[in-house]
C-alpha cells in the first residue's frame, strides 16, 4: 500500500480525490491522508514516516506548496512529489522543480490526467524505494564487513615480542594486506614451552567472506593443535586436514607451512601441505625450504602418508621470509601479463636481508607495489620474517635435511 498526502485548501479537493480513487483505496492500494496547508502537512509527514508521495497545491495560507517542498527536500526521505498548478504558471513550476517535484497537473484539475499521473508517480516511488533499500543493503553490508575485517584482523597478530627464559632469541614481523575488505590468508606463532616456538602460514582458496570464514576456522584449529602435547609438525597436519576433511562440502582447501624451531639448539623442523616454500636468507644467499610440497589441507585424508617432516639447523642470524602466492602472483592482469615472481622476491631478499625486518618487510612491500602499478590487488598479501637470534656461543652451520 502507498500513503500519499494531499495539501490543498480547497474543500472540494478532499471529495474528487476519494470519489477517483475509491477502487483502489478499497482494494488497500493507496490510503490518502489530508491537509489544509504546508504547515500542517510538514507535521503529518514528521509524524508518519511511511508516506510516501505528496500531491500539493501552491497558493494556501500559512505555508504554501513552494515553502513546503524546501522543507520536504531536507528530509532525506524517499518522496515523490506531486504540484498542482495554474495553467501557464511557468515560474512557479521552474521553482518546484527545483525543490524537487517529479509530477505537474494544471488546473483546471483533469480527472484523468489526476488518475494517470498518480499511477505514473506511484510506479516511480516503488523503484524509487528499490533503490533506497539496495542502498540501505549495501551500506549495512558495508557496517558489517567493516567488523568482519576487524575481528579477522584480531588473528593477525600485532604484538611479535616473545621471551623464552629472559632473553629474545628470535626476531618476528609479519602483515596480512587482503586484496578485499576480508581476505582467506592468515599467519601466527605460538610459544609452545621454555625453549619451542611454533609459527605457521597459510592461504585458503577463494577469496572474500567464504575464504575469511574457513581462515577464522583454520586458525582455531592450527593453535589447538600447536598446543597439544608433544605433536609432532606432521601431526599437527594430519588433525587439521582430518578436521577440514570431515566437513568441506563447498570444496575448499588451505596451503600451509607450520615449524616449530628449537630457540636454544636452532633446529628447525617443519611440514609443507601445499604451501609456497619460504625463502632461508643465510651468508648472503637465499635458498628454499619445504620444495618438497605435501598436498593442501582439506583436499584427501584417505592416504597415510599426506605430509612429510622434515629438518634445518639454522645459524644465528638466518633469516627465514614467509609468503603467500598474492606476492609472487601480484601483479598479473589483462594488460600485463606477468607474475611479481619468487625470483624478484629473492632479490630484494639480497639486498636487504640484512637489515632490520622492519625494513625488509617495507622493502618487500614497496618493491611488490611498484611492481603491480596501476593493476588492480587480485590476491590477499601476507608475508611473515622470523630471524633466529640463536645463543651467543651460537657457531652452526645452517644445514638441510
Amino acid at each position: 500500500m502507498v500513503k500519499i498526502l494531499v495539501v490543498d485548501d480547497e474543500p472540494l479537493m478532499k471529495s474528487l480525490i476519494l470519489q477517483s480513487f475509491k477502487d483502489q483505496i478499497s482494494a488497500e492500494e493507496i490510503d490518502f491522508q489530508f491537509a489544509l496547508n504546508g504547515e500542517e502537512a510538514l507535521k503529518i509527514v514528521n509524524e508518519n514516516h511511511d508516506i510516501g508521495i505528496v500531491l500539493t497545491d501552491i497558493v494556501m495560507p500559512e505555508m504554501d506548496g513552494l515553502t513546503l517542498l524546501g522543507h520536504l527536500s531536507k528530509l532525506n526521505r524517499a518522496f515523490r512529489t506531486i504540484v498542482i498548478s495554474a495553467y501557464g504558471d511557468m515560474k512557479n513550476i521552474r521553482t518546484a522543480m527545483n525543490r524537487g517535484a517529479s509530477e505537474f497537473i494544471t488546473k483546471p484539475i483533469d480527472l484523468q490526467d489526476l488518475k494517470d499521473t498518480v499511477a505514473k508517480t506511484i510506479s516511480e516511488y516503488h523503484e524509487l524505494k528499490k533503490g533506497v533499500t539496495a542502498r540501505e543493503r549495501v551500506i549495512e553490508l558495508n557496517k558489517e564487513l567493516k567488523i568482519a575485517h576487524e575481528i579477522q584482523q584480531s588473528f593477525i597478530p600485532v604484538n611479535f615480542d616473545v621471551v623464552f627464559s629472559e632473553r629474545n632469541p628470535v626476531d618476528l614481523i609479519g602483515e596480512m594486506i587482503p586484496a578485499k575488505e576480508i581476505g582467506g590468508d592468515f599467519f601466527d606463532f605460538i610459544k609452545l614451552d621454555n625453549h619451542r616456538l611454533a609459527f605457521f602460514i597459510a592461504d585458503v582458496s577463494g577469496k572474500g567472506i567464504p575464504a575469511a570464514l574457513l581462515m577464522s576456522r583454520c586458525s582455531v584449529l592450527m593453535h589447538g593443535v600447536a598446543l597439544a602435547a608433544n605433536q609432532s609438525c606432521v601431526e599437527c597436519m594430519l588433525a587439521v586436514n582430518k578436521t577440514l576433511c570431515d566437513k568441506n562440502d563447498a570444496c575448499m582447501f588451505v596451503t600451509a607451512f607450520y615449524g616449530i624451531l628449537n630457540v636454544n639448539t636452532g633446529d628447525l623442523n617443519y611440514c609443507n601441505a601445499g604451501h609456497n616454500p619460504p625463502i632461508l636468507f643465510g651468508d648472503n644467499k637465499c635458498v628454499f625450504i619445504g620444495i618438497n610440497q605435501g598436498i593442501a589441507l582439506g583436499v584427501d585424508m584417505e592416504h597415510e602418508e599426506l605430509f612429510t617432516e622434515h629438518s634445518i639447523k639454522l645459524n644465528k642470524n638466518d633469516l627465514i621470509v614467509l609468503y603467500t602466492d598474492g606476492v609472487t602472483e601480484a601483479g598479473y592482469s589483462d594488460n600485463k601479463k606477468e607474475f611479481y615472481t619468487e625470483e624478484r622476491l629473492k632479490n630484494v631478499i639480497e639486498k636487504y636481508g640484512d637489515d632490520p625486518l622492519s625494513d625488509i618487510l617495507k622493502a618487500i612491500k614497496d618493491d611488490v607495489t611498484a611492481f603491480i602499478g596501476n593493476s588492480p590487488q587480485r590476491d590477499d598479501i601476507t608475508i611473515f620474517l622470523i630471524r633466529y637470534l640463536g645463543n651467543s656461543n651460537d657457531d652452526s652451520t645452517t644445514q638441510l635435511q
